[in-house]
């Protein structure tokens, strides 16, 4: 699920009061993600090349090639992440999967600068590009949050105030 600028722009006529943002990665995970390729595809040849029985050479190549894949899939979930912002609550879509928020569900939005990244990849709690700077919503009933990257958190904020200025502090 792709959106161009055209779309954005008919998503942004259909609603006033709606803002998407598509965040892009933050360095430091692409550079960590880059290091695990990295060590991944240098050790594929290591493996095929290594003296040891041909079982063990299959079933450790396939296992580089799975977590190969994985990290693959995390690169592309990394860099198709939107935030649609409108009067209803907050709409998630990271790569494949969507997730809905109400704006009930929050008791205050902030944001939050400094490195936080520990549960990188949890659609439900952070959905997240980067491992700093994030927009931090707060449940009213669970001590988990909701860690959103926006590329600009304060106007991230600024979008959510004329909708919901109760959550903002």
């Amino acid at each position: 699920m792709s959106f161009s600028k055209e779309d954005l722009q008919v998503m942004e006529s259909q609603s006033k009061n709606s803002f998407s943002d598509h965040p892009e990665p933050g360095s430091g995970l692409i550079t960590i993600m880059a290091l695990f390729l990295i060590g991944f595809l240098a050790a594929v040849p290591a493996v095929l090349l290594a003296d040891i029985s041909l079982g063990i050479r299959v079933a450790s190549t396939l296992l580089l090639v799975i977590c190969l894949s994985i990290l693959i899939y995390a690169f592309w979930l990394i860099h198709h992440v939107w935030y649609k912002i409108d009067p209803e609550g907050v709409v998630v879509i990271y790569g494949p999967a969507e997730a809905s928020f109400s704006w009930s569900e929050f008791k205050d939005a902030r944001h939050k600068p400094g490195v936080f990244g520990l549960k990188i990849g949890w659609l439900r709690v952070t959905p997240c590009v980067r491992l700093k700077n994030a927009v931090v919503l707060r449940r009213q009933h669970s001590r988990v949050p909701l860690f959103l990257t926006p590329s600009d958190p304060r106007e991230f904020l600024d979008r959510i105030r004329p909708i919901q200025p109760s959550l903002i502090k």
